[in-house]
């Protein structure tokens, strides 16, 4: 982990797998992002209301996925299995569920083994319950459940279950219980758990996929509980050796303006990390990601990829999402002198950030400048014939190919 100053005065190579800023000042967040920088939360929780019904829960899934429910549920009859809700979680009990959840972790690659922060105790269980698989008398998978009267939401903290019967997607039938549970007890809200935004490393991908089909959304952890160990950070993945093919990387859309809400959520944009050409990018694809890319890692590092746009207006508009599409990322610069109808067309979310630039005093534009200067632009260009003068200024300011004021040309321009 590095400041940001040290994350923007580095050319990052192949000395690191990720490089990550932890907290970064608002100011710095376009400066990071210019530099291949993904700002995101460290931490989400998953959340979606309590289903009325199982029936309710079922219909709103997609068809690929009521046949996983319907097979799971088969399985579970042909087996022999029983389901059942253990409403009081014993240390005995919890003990049971641990040979399970050891076992699986054993055989991540790098599973962490959260369950084991729990005080094992009648005291430190007293807000848990479990939801039990067993054949015979054998505890084959579980899922334990935090309830807490004050807390609106059941949480479901920790899923765990045996090679044989994982592949067979058990987990979808304790789930459904669990949610049973959960509307017998009134809870308007349930968590599927907490995940670093990262998946392809503690958490694996398919994660992601499953949580999101299931109808859950994803909410920053420290806008949830500002008192917890979240935060916002910026990422830079060098590699993914050392991660899942593809791993997934969960990034803001656009600054965020307010708290996200399992009820209101913010939105995202998720970033397929893959060498490969020619991903299939639907099961990606949620109601909450506004877009989703594939973004080879690295993409980005690399000086030269700022486009500042003075008054991207008119025709001028089409420029932002033409260079985003050739993976360059732009910056917009306001002058404050357009016609109202264009100003109000601007699509912010086409652009890193926006700038306005008050007149054209060697004040105003030594300032803007200085704010441009570490996003390291390659071009400043004109969006519309109202930008072509501050464009021209501030490629002069920042080196840059222009035109530079000539009182021998008409117009006042020359070539630099």
């Amino acid at each position: 982990m590095v400041t940001a100053q040290e994350a923007l005065d580095r050319r990052w190579a192949d000395d690191a797998d990720v490089v990550v800023v932890t907290d970064p000042p608002r100011e710095h967040w376009a400066s990071l992002q210019a530099a291949g920088f993904r700002i995101k939360p460290r931490w989400v929780t998953w959340g979606r209301p309590t289903p009325v019904s199982t029936e309710d829960f079922l219909a709103g899934l997609s068809k690929a996925e009521r046949r996983n429910f319907r097979d799971v549920r088969r399985f579970v009859d042909t087996q022999g299995l029983t389901i059942e809700v253990c409403t009081r979680l014993t240390p005995e009990l919890f003990a049971e569920f641990l040979a399970v959840y050891d076992a699986q972790i054993a055989a991540m690659p790098h599973g962490l083994p959260a369950a084991h922060w729990v005080d094992a105790t009648e005291a430190g269980l007293a807000d848990f319950f479990l939801v039990a698989a067993r054949a015979g008398n054998e505890l084959i998978a579980g899922v334990v459940c935090r309830v807490a009267a004050s807390d609106p939401a059941m949480r479901i903290a920790f899923s765990a279950a045996r090679p044989q019967v994982r592949q067979a997607m058990i987990s979808r039938a304790l789930y459904l219980a669990a949610f049973e549970e959960a509307r017998r007890r009134d809870f308007a809200w349930i968590s599927l758990g907490t995940d670093p935004t990262l998946y392809g490393h503690i958490a694996q991908a398919g994660l992601f996929t499953f949580k999101s089909r299931l109808g859950f959304v994803p909410v920053p952890l420290h806008h949830l509980d500002p008192d917890d160990d979240g935060c916002d950070e910026a990422e830079l993945v060098l590699s993914t050796e050392r991660l899942s093919e593809p791993a997934l990387s969960l990034c803001y859309a656009r600054p965020p303006d307010r708290p996200g809400t399992w009820a209101d959520p913010l939105p995202m944009r998720l970033d397929v990390l893959s060498p490969a050409h020619g991903l299939d990018l639907r099961p990606y694809r949620s109601s909450f990601v506004t877009e989703t890319v594939v973004a080879p890692p690295g993409a980005g590092v690399a000086a030269g990829e700022v486009v500042v746009i003075v008054d991207p207006f008119s025709t001028g508009a089409l420029l932002a999402p033409a260079f985003n599409r050739q993976g360059r990322r732009c910056v917009a610069v306001l002058t404050g002198t357009i016609n109202e109808r264009y100003a109000a067309g601007l699509r912010r979310d086409d652009f890193l950030t926006v700038l306005t630039v008050r007149g054209e005093s060697p004040q105003a534009l030594g300032a803007a400048a200085e704010l441009l200067a570490p996003m390291r632009p390659v071009e400043v260009i004109a969006g519309s014939e109202w930008g072509v003068n501050v464009a021209d200024d501030l490629a002069e300011l920042l080196g840059l190919p222009g035109n530079v004021r000539s009182a021998d040309v008409p117009g006042g321009r020359s070539p630099r």
